[in-house]
């Protein structure tokens, strides 16, 4: 079985039928196995690397494939259980979170942001290799150039440690760029042709580690 761990566009947001058409489904088919999909809309790299963690404490798996999602998201609880935020969230109408617009606005710092998810990569890296769980990670959009180089210096002694064999598109592609230029829905998530690109993407990255029999 396939663990799959990301947000919507590894949930299937704005799919007809996200269980026969979003890319975990698709791969899995393709693996011949089954699929356990966590994606979750509007998921936060926080929830991303919890539930990676909690899900192969409970039992090994064939492979996890977790999809990195945008790094502004933060997560907060909220009538006590986590929620998701952005600085365009629709939490920041609600009173509890008052504060939000004026956190995003002064105190929020993208590269800050970048580096604690890339930190969450490398520790999830480091806890699948220290129980022998095959891996791949993906991001949900690649890293644009001119932000490469602006964090470059910073960030580089963390990105020489992250093992690009098992990063797929790493750094500059994701889950948005290979989807290309195919249709989308309302909300800007692939459709159909979409999902079926970012499978066929993973699934020949597994195949040039030679996991496929």
């Amino acid at each position: 079985m396939i663990l799959t761990v990301g947000d919507s566009f590894t949930y299937g947001e704005e799919l007809d039928n996200r269980e026969s058409l979003a890319w975990p489904y698709l791969l899995a088919n393709a693996m011949g196995t089954t699929v356990l999909n966590l994606g979750q809309g509007g998921a936060s790299n926080d929830y991303i690397f919890r539930t990676a963690i909690e899900e192969t404490t409970k039992c090994k798996f064939d492979l996890v494939i977790v999809g990195w999602a945008e790094f502004s998201r933060m997560e907060v609880w909220f009538n006590n259980k986590p929620v998701s935020v952005t600085a365009q969230s629709r939490w920041a109408q609600v009173g509890s979170f008052s504060w939000l617009h004026n956190f995003y606005k002064y105190n929020y710092n993208d590269q800050h942001a970048y580096k604690v998810t890339a930190c969450k990569m490398l520790a999830l890296q480091e806890y699948f290799k220290s129980i022998d769980q095959r891996y791949i990670f993906c991001n949900v959009a690649g890293l644009r150039p001119r932000l490469y180089a602006e964090y470059k210096n910073e960030m580089l002694s963390i990105w020489n440690k992250i093992d690009t064999r098992f990063f797929a598109g790493w750094p500059h592609e994701g889950m948005l760029e290979w989807q290309g230029d195919c249709n989308k829905g309302p909300g800007g998530h692939p459709l159909e042709l979409g999902h079926k690109r970012i499978e066929e993407k993973l699934y020949e990255h597994i195949r040039n580690l030679g996991w496929l029999s």
